[in-house]
């Protein structure tokens, strides 16, 4: 009989260590599951983290093409400007020929105004002058004729002796 109680003690012992495994075995699948929790939310996090750097990227690319398009824009506008820039530098220059050739054309035509005004003058001074002289061949001949008309006079009162 004595060997019965060493049995009952392992029976005992060995329930307790059943009992034990049995913890052990939930403790480790609670382990386990926790360990695929975590394992699971570390690999949403880096897919997370992935997207994120894949976004920044692609928001960098848009961001750097962007800016190339930009730059390609101000080069192109900075040649427009520099090309009005020529373009207006040779308006200047034939707006400044085009005056000057205005001044010498209101030169010319003042100058011949001018000439115009002398030979208007001179016309007139001539006219006056021919005026002048028709008047004073018909005050000749005036007097001529008077003198004629005098002497005609004069003879019919004088002897012919004075004439």
């Amino acid at each position: 009989m004595e060997l019965e109680p060493n049995t009952s003690h392992l029976g005992g012992h060995l329930e307790q260590e059943q009992a034990q495994s049995l913890d052990f075995q939930s403790c480790l699948q609670e382990i386990q599951f926790e360990n695929q929790e975590l394992k699971r939310a570390l690999e949403a996090e880096q897919e997370e983290r992935e997207n994120e750097r894949r976004e920044r990227e692609m928001k960098d690319e848009r961001i750097r093409i962007h800016l190339e398009e930009c730059h390609r824009c101000f080069d192109h506008n900075l040649e427009l400007l520099e090309e009005e820039r020529n373009n207006n530098e040779v308006l200047k220059e034939e707006l400044l020929k085009e005056r000057a050739e205005k001044e010498e054309l209101v030169k010319q035509k003042q100058g011949k105004q001018m000439e115009e005004q002398e030979a208007a003058v001179c016309e007139q001074q001539v006219s006056q002058k021919e005026e002048r002289e028709r008047a004073i061949a018909e005050a000749r001949e005036a007097f001529e004729d008077e003198k004629v008309e005098l002497r005609y006079q004069l003879q019919s009162f004088v002897p012919d002796v004075f004439f």
